[in-house]
């Protein structure tokens, strides 16, 4: 006994803007968690390996202290 739920023409049709917004919305968490943990890498940076990567202990430290959202 199968039941299939048949959504009229206008309601199929939303749903696949709300897939787009909630893809978006999943990249966005990903790109946040991908800030936060590159973040969290620069700040365990010694003198040397920020010389590696071109940047001064001040400056990781200004970025290390940004929030996930900061760009």
């Amino acid at each position: 006994m199968s039941q299939h739920l048949r959504l009229p023409f206008p309601a199929i049709l939303a749903i696949r803007p709300l897939r787009r917004r909630l893809a978006a919305a999943l990249r966005a968490c990903g790109l946040w968690f991908s800030r936060h943990r590159e973040r969290q890498y620069l700040a365990e940076m010694d003198a040397r390996m920020l010389r590696d990567i071109g940047a001064d202990r001040f400056t990781a430290a200004q970025e290390a202290r940004k929030w996930w959202w900061q760009a």
